[in-house]
């Protein structure tokens, strides 16, 4: 790890009827499947279903690590990539409004773009989303 560089980390689940090693094995391989630049795993709970007194599932629950980066591969193109403009959306009331709509479409037609959409965790929030549809 480098001192300019962010890491996330995310949780996941993995299983094997064989071992813990080998869930992790499985947990890390499905993680690399669609994550790029994994740089740690760390096991942070281990158990096991047990049916007629014989271990048959072997479970781990694991932190696995990533650098963010702004690369995205463009699709249909051979390991080409491009650098996207990420945007944070926190919508209250707004989620369906015609502006974020608007301003959400104008940053598309900008560039490559992502949007990462948070929105309060509240009583009222399917409400919201369904009055302004």
């Amino acid at each position: 790890m480098t001192d300019s560089e962010v890491r996330k980390v995310i949780r996941l689940v993995a299983a094997s009827p064989h071992s813990w090693a080998d869930a992790t094995t499985r947990g890390v391989a499905e993680a690399a499947k669609t994550i790029r630049d994994l740089g740690s795993a760390t096991i942070t709970r281990r158990d096991a279903l047990i049916d007629g007194g014989q271990i048959v599932l072997y479970r781990v629950q694991l932190e696995v690590s990533f650098r963010l980066d702004r690369e995205r591969d463009v699709a249909g193109t051979d390991h080409q990539t491009v650098q996207v403009r990420r945007y944070l959306v926190i919508a209250n009331k707004t989620l369906s409004s015609p502006d974020l709509a608007n301003a959400i479409s104008e940053r598309q037609a900008a560039g490559p773009c992502e949007f990462h959409l948070v929105v309060p965790a509240t009583s009222d929030a399917a409400r919201w989303a369904s009055v302004a549809a």
